[in-house]
């Protein structure tokens, strides 16, 4: 694999020569200003083939993007299969000073592990990485600058992917899925337009579901639902109504614990009331009564004076689980 790589290499060198023209500039003869590349002390802004450029020089734009995705994908998977961006070596095209062509990033030994392409200094088309074996570990494509089209990452095991998304035009637009190195699925929705539009969906680390919502066009639709271990219902989470969303808890015995979520995310336990008789009484939601005095005040006029021990009857309903 390593000699196919050192192969490829060669050829790419020789058809970059190609496109640029003859001109070879080599990186200790060269200089930045402005952003544009120049030879030695030449006023002009130097175009055809740059040779033995660190890659955190050439690699300065919004294709960083792409080595922090690799890289917070990658190293919890398997930390020697992240690029050693310090160590690398890479030869570009340039045009007018500017990052122009096919660019190739090699290792101390030869070995490629990145290649990719600029048009007028920006990002463009197919961008790979490979690991240190020469094996593909990442696949994207740039117009622009941007990300457009799929973006995806592979798992250094050989088997499997770590992250696989989709954009168009830098927005996130299609599927996202995300595992662990173990092969395990951690995460999984749909995006529109940069909003997510479909199912959520997020599982712990050993692959049991941890939760699930659906949104439409970037707000929630229903109930959130978060699962135990095995599958039946921890907790729900309603949508924001106002300043506060109702979380559901449920332990084991089957009983539930009411709060409300205010949007700091500090989350309120939904106060009991008492009757005059001192027995506790939980409402079971926190409009409920109101909902009760509205349907009362329909029956009996906007006017209708509403008793003490009426309101207390609501609270008890409520608790009971009972609602107009």
């Amino acid at each position: 694999m390593n000699g196919i790589k050192l192969g490829l290499f060669a050829v790419f060198l020789g058809t970059a020569l190609v496109g640029c023209g003859s001109d070879t500039l080599d990186w200790d003869n060269a200089r930045i200003s402005g952003g544009k590349i120049y030879s030695g002390k030449d006023n002009k802004p130097f175009s055809g083939y740059v040779t033995n450029a660190p890659m955190k020089t050439l690699i300065n734009g919004p294709e960083t993007d792409l080595l922090g995705l690799h890289f917070r994908n990658v190293e919890p998977a398997n930390r020697q299969e992240t690029l050693p961006t310090p160590s690398l070596i890479c030869d570009v095209g340039a045009s007018e000073g500017l990052r122009d062509g096919k660019i190739a990033c090699r290792s101390n030994s030869g070995l490629v592990r990145l290649e990719g392409e600029f048009n007028k200094g920006l990002a463009s088309g197919k961008w790979t990485i490979y690991d240190s074996k020469g094996r593909l570990s990442l696949s994207a494509a740039f117009n622009d600058g941007k990300f457009d089209g799929r973006l995806e990452i592979y798992n250094p095991s050989g088997q499997g992917k770590l992250l696989s998304q989709g954009y168009k035009k830098g927005t996130l637009d299609g599927t996202d899925d995300r595992w662990q190195g173990n092969g395990t699925q951690v995460f999984s929705t749909v995006w529109n337009n940069g909003k997510e539009n479909g199912l959520h969906r997020e599982w712990w680390d050993y692959g049991k579901l941890k939760m699930e919502v659906t949104f439409i066009d970037g707000k929630q639709d229903g109930l959130a639902t978060f699962f135990n271990d095995d599958n039946s219902v921890s907790r729900t989470v309603a949508p924001f109504q106002g300043e506060y969303a109702r979380i559901t808890r449920y332990n084991s015995t089957g009983e539930t614990e009411l709060y409300d979520l205010d949007r700091s995310g500090i989350q309120h336990p939904v106060v009991p009331s008492r009757k005059s008789n001192n027995i506790q009484n939980i409402a079971t939601a926190g409009d409920c009564s109101d909902q009760w005095m509205n349907a009362y005040r329909e029956e009996m006029g906007e006017e209708a004076m509403v008793r003490h021990d009426q309101i207390a009857e609501w609270e008890q309903w409520c608790a009971e689980g009972k609602t107009p």
